[in-house]
This record gives C-alpha cells, structure tokens and sequence, in this order.
C-alpha cells in the first residue's frame, strides 16, 4: 500500500494510491478539499467507522476512494466517474472500478500521515495555502492521526 500526493501547480494535485503492483493517479483540482478529506476519513474510519468516501475532482470527471473497515484492515476501492457524480452531474451508480483491494488499517493510516508530512515538509502551511488557493492544510488531523489510537475492539479482540 502506498500513498502520494503531489501539489502540481496552482490549484493541482495528483494522488497517487497503489496497492500490490496496481496503482492509480488522480488529478485533484482546488475545488474540492481532498488533502483534508483524507486525513478526515481516515481519522474516521480510526475511531471505529465502517465507511468513509474522498472526492478527487478532475475537469472534467472525478475519482472516489472508497473505503470500508473491516476488523483492522480496511478495503480499498477506486471509482472513476465520467463527470461530477458528487456535485450530482452524473449518475452514482455510473463508474468504473479502477482499484480495489485491502490493507491493514495501520498502514493505510501510515501512509495517509506520510503523505502529508511530505506535503508539509515541501509547502510549509502558508506555502500549501498560496499554492492550494482555496483550503487550507489540514494541520489539525495530522496531529490527530499521528496520535490516533485504534477503536476498541478493531484488533480483533
């Protein structure tokens, strides 16, 4: 499992998830906040969620991470949707699976915080912000999830 986001431009990224010898890229555009949300779904899905989705919107067209906790290990699915199904301007149920597969949720979580640190360690928060233009950088669920304890009972107990 392995996760990359790299700011390309103004407004730009791409995030890059593999699993096995799969991996997929996904432009994400500032119009949506996808570096938070994934901090925040993960955050989620470690106290005890069993379900959390992150928006990569392209132009046209969109990625969803899909993600589902099962025990301590937490499915991984890749839709690509033609258009914006999450601003409704196209049918949810209209996709492709481009990924899909598992990992602990330990890993995952690890790799969600490495990303991040990368992007922190490169922008800073104010550089993040100048060249991200509309969200800032989720400096608060960083914290959290580098201190982030498992849900009761997610170790299989």
């Amino acid at each position: 499992m392995r996760i990359d986001y790299v700011l390309d431009g103004y407004g730009w990224a791409t995030a890059t998830v593999g699993l096995g010898g799969d991996a997929v890229a996904m432009t994400a555009s500032y119009l949506h906040d996808s570096l938070g949300q994934i901090a925040n779904a993960t955050l989620e899905l470690a106290a005890g969620g069993e379900e959390a989705a992150v928006v990569f919107m392209a132009e046209p067209g969109e990625h969803h991470l899909i993600l589902r906790r099962a025990g301590d290990a937490v499915a991984v699915e890749v839709r690509w949707f033609e258009d914006w199904a999450s601003w409704d301007m196209f049918p949810p149920d209209r996709y492709k699976l481009v990924l899909a597969g598992a990992c602990p949720l330990a890993v995952f979580r690890e790799q969600v915080v490495a990303a991040l640190d990368r992007v922190l360690a490169e922008f800073g928060v104010a550089g993040y912000r100048a060249k991200w233009g509309e969200h800032d950088f989720p400096v608060a669920a960083l914290e959290r999830l580098k201190h982030a304890e498992p849900a009761a009972g997610s170790d299989g107990e």
